[in-house]
């Protein structure tokens, strides 16, 4: 395996070229049974790893980093195999070579690429003694060399693990993706009316839930007041708090919201995660017993994901909310990883600025003017049947579709609609297209949208939901 040894005397380019090495050798396995996400993530960390104008900037592995966090199954839910769990520690170790302390992290990355081997379940022994010679390999050739020299030996040195694969798959314990379709080039929008958008009506602000209201009373079908997608303020006036305990992970405190026992602020846990509450001062300059004061200021957020939750540990439905700044979009392309907002725990008020087909509700079946039957989900996501699908099933992709215009309301909460929902629909989609709220959106949330094949992931969870808890989102 790789040792200090081996690396000893690396400039530290060198150890990001070693451990990117690591990254490439491993890729095949990634490709044949990695989900499409884990595929795509791959992808790109290895375009930027093993650039030929020279080494990753730290700039360039942070999206890639949080995309990592995104993309990890649930163990819940997914089992993930020993030797692509190590494949996915691999590929942190040599992004996080690329941002800072590259000798110990080059060689984590060695060990993490000695385990990958170690653990499949077809001749480990063999493999592994494969990888560390290809290490040693590395590590002879870029002595003296350039880190073009070091790319163009790395791209040609790649250990062939066509055998590999297929007797693993044959084997029947791994399970493959498939083939990964190509990334479809985003297309022009408007294309249907000469590419002219035509102006989405203001919407009027309204409260969805006031600052005393602490109950959650879900409506008919169980759902929030909110819903993904919505662009919102949030604001919670900040009170005098004392700090029970402060430690990396976040800030207990002593807040008048909850008499008699304590609150927990979890610590953000890098770039990409965020949490709307403030600390006045920063929570880096707290200790236990100190006096602070705590709360939201009024801020435009954008819900990446909306949804009720319950456990065994907690039977009640729990609304809760993701959110992020309008503005700031979120690293890797998905938000999940921020930290939930429990609306009704704390005196939070939600004012609603902008909603997305306002005039559909979650789940509604339409068929478009080219005659498509859809799903709509919030913000504008519309799923044909065989993309819903795909979205239990973390192998696949379930790409999006462009509903063409008017629409026609179909199916309402599992029941016929009646005459006026579907002409409301009717005459909200007479004019105009898809287009239109997907800019009037961008311009609310301060972000730009992905094409459809890269979509629904954004603000959908892909694969079943873990058994101990009830997850629905809104």
């Amino acid at each position: 395996m790789a040792t200090e040894e081996m690396l000893r005397g690396l400039l530290p380019w060198q150890h990001v070229a070693f451990a990117a090495g690591c990254v490439y050798r491993v890729a095949p396995l990634v490709e044949a049974f990695g989900t499409r996400y884990e595929r795509w993530t791959w992808r790109d960390a290895v375009a930027v790893l093993l650039d030929p104008q020279g080494p990753p900037a730290g700039a360039a592995c942070e999206p890639l980093l949080a995309q990592l966090r995104v993309v990890q199954r649930d163990p819940d839910v997914m089992a993930t195999p020993q030797f692509l769990d190590a494949a996915m520690r691999t590929l942190r170790a040599a992004l996080r070579a690329g941002q800072a302390d590259a000798d110990e992290l080059s060689l984590s990355a060695g060990w993490a690429a000695d385990e990958v081997f170690e653990s499949v379940d077809v001749d480990p022994a063999r493999w592994a003694a494969a990888e560390i010679d290809a290490q040693q390999r590395t590590v002879d050739a870029m002595r003296g060399g350039s880190w073009a020299d070091a790319v163009g030996f790395l791209r040609g040195d790649a250990t062939d693990l066509t055998g590999l694969v297929e007797r693993l798959a044959a084997l029947g314990k791994v399970r493959g993706a498939g083939a990964l379709p190509p990334r479809v080039v985003p297309r022009r929008r408007h294309a249907g009316h000469g590419g002219v958008a035509l102006p989405v009506s203001p919407q009027q602000r309204r409260t969805l839930v006031e600052a005393d209201e602490r109950e959650f009373v879900p409506d008919g079908q169980g759902r929030t007041p909110w819903r993904t997608g919505d662009v919102v303020e949030l604001s919670c006036g900040f009170v005098d708090a004392t700090v029970l305990q402060a430690d990396d992970y976040g800030t207990g405190l002593a807040v008048p919201w909850h008499p008699g026992e304590g609150w927990y602020l979890p610590a953000e846990e890098g770039p990409g995660t965020w949490n709307p509450y403030t600390l006045e001062p920063p929570a880096a300059a707290l200790s236990d017993d100190d006096s602070c004061r705590v709360g939201i200021a009024p801020q435009v957020v954008y819900l990446v994901e909306a949804f009720v939750f319950s456990s065994k540990r907690r039977p009640l439905p729990q609304p809760m909310m993701s959110v992020l700044p309008a503005g700031v979009a979120p690293l890797g392309g998905y938000g999940r990883y921020t930290n939930p907002v429990e609306v009704y725990l704390n005196p939070v008020q939600v004012v609603l600025h902008h909603r997305a087909y306002p005039w559909l509700r979650p789940g509604d079946r339409v068929r478009d003017a080219a005659g498509t039957e859809l799903v709509f989900h919030p913000p504008m996501l519309f799923l044909t049947d065989a993309a819903e699908a795909a979205v239990q099933d973390p192998l696949a992709w379930p790409a999006a579709t462009m509903p063409q215009w008017p629409l026609t309301l179909l199916d309402r909460e599992g029941h016929a609609p009646s005459a006026d929902q579907v002409a409301s629909v009717a005459a909200a989609t007479a004019a105009g297209c898809h287009d239109e709220q997907l800019d009037a959106w961008e311009l609310h949330a301060g972000v730009r949208l992905p094409g459809e094949d890269q979509l629904a992931p954004c603000f959908l969870r892909i694969g079943p939901v873990p058994q101990h808890i009830t997850y629905r989102p809104m």
